[in-house]
């Protein structure tokens, strides 16, 4: 059974994955009305090993943050958020892709790998597969999402599985589409623990469609066993980003490490996160050109909620936005107490007429 503390009238969403990297899919989506919740997964048999996370949806990712900014924030908005995007967008669409030619080709039992075809998951979350169309692969989820695959290359060890393929040397290319979301050509090269993987298309972002021409250069560990896993993911992500009158030139490096192990005394699984993002970009909005001078935003997670707040080396948010070579916009860390047993806390851009909100955390029972 999974138990978290919720916010009273907040929206949460249960989800989980074969593994810490992704695919997450949603299992779940309640309303809290008491400040204890909890879920129970029904569907464990036959399953080795399977992780779970809690999203509130009243917590404000910069996907949805943004309502309220003139023209001018929610330009910025979408300069800081768009790349980190990328990154997302990329991880659940390779491990999408993969696992639709592994499923479809398993369902379809002609004894080889097959890449077209229909892929519909039931209420139960079981695949069915039906061989139309022939030019590409379209998985339908039972949430009424709809991802279409054209998979270009697919080299590598498939003898397994897609994570087991995803995690060996490879080299696969595929383009995804998903209405009024993405479509993108993508491609991942591994070497050993080098991963090599670009973007080129249109991603949108609050009604706006951006093209997208982006690369990622990744150091990727990864170590599990029986008691727990270890994942260090560290990448550099350039490229550019544009649409009409605007052109963000990214040159930023995102360190992620992740660690889970089982708690000898209760038997149950604990973990914990540490992220660091370091954003050295620039922006050409008409006239004027913006440049990230020296942004750091770290957050420190234990069992999936924030620890060590008061830790500006395991929670921080600083660094300057520059305006046509001037100083214009500071980034800071918030945190402002809700009654007497909650807290928001913020990471803001402040700008001299306005505060760009880019991420935020409702905390209502801390974590040491």
């Amino acid at each position: 059974m999974i138990r978290w503390l919720a916010k009273v009238g907040g929206v949460y969403r249960v989800q989980s994955a074969v593994s810490v990297r992704g695919n997450w899919v949603t299992r779940a989506e309640m309303s809290a009305d008491v400040e204890s919740m909890s879920w129970s997964d029904e569907e464990v048999a036959g399953v080795a090993t399977r992780f779970y996370r809690v999203v509130a949806l009243e917590e404000a990712d910069c996907v949805t943050a943004g309502n309220g900014l003139s023209p001018e924030g929610r330009a910025l908005l979408a300069g800081d958020s768009v790349p980190f995007l990328f990154t997302e967008t990329f991880e659940s669409s390779r491990q999408v892709a993969a696992e639709a030619v592994f499923g479809a080709s398993q369902l379809a039992g002609l004894g080889e790998f097959i890449a077209f075809g229909t892929l519909t998951q039931q209420p139960d979350l079981q695949w069915l597969y039906n061989a139309e169309p022939q030019d590409r692969m379209v998985i339908l989820f039972h949430n009424q999402q709809s991802i279409e695959v054209w998979v270009e290359q697919m080299v590598g060890d498939l003898s397994f599985n897609a994570t087991h393929f995803l995690d060996s040397n490879h080299t696969f290319r595929w383009r995804s589409f998903a209405e009024g979301i993405a479509d993108i050509n993508f491609s991942s090269v591994r070497n050993g623990r080098i991963i090599e993987s670009s973007a080129k298309g249109n991603l949108f972002f609050q009604a706006v469609s951006y093209a997208i021409d982006l690369a990622a250069l990744t150091d990727s560990f990864f170590e599990s066993d029986t008691d727990g896993a270890h994942l260090i993911t560290d990448s550099t992500v350039t490229g550019t980003m544009t649409a009409d009158g605007y052109l963000l030139e990214a040159n930023r490096r995102t360190r992620f490490e992740f660690i889970s192990t089982r708690n000898l005394t209760t038997g149950v699984r604990e973990s914990a996160s540490f992220a660091q993002n370091w954003l050295n970009d620039k922006l050409t909005l008409g006239n004027d050109v913006y440049q990230w001078v020296g942004v750091q935003r770290f957050t420190n997670l234990k069992d999936g909620k924030p620890s060590r707040i008061d830790d500006n080396d395991h929670w921080k948010s600083q660094g300057v936005l520059l305006k046509n070579n001037e100083a214009y916009g500071v980034y800071r860390k918030n945190a402002n107490p809700v009654g007497a047993s909650a807290v928001i806390l913020t990471f803001d851009l402040h700008l001299p007429e306005e505060t760009i909100e880019m991420q935020s955390w409702t905390i209502t029972a801390m974590s040491n």
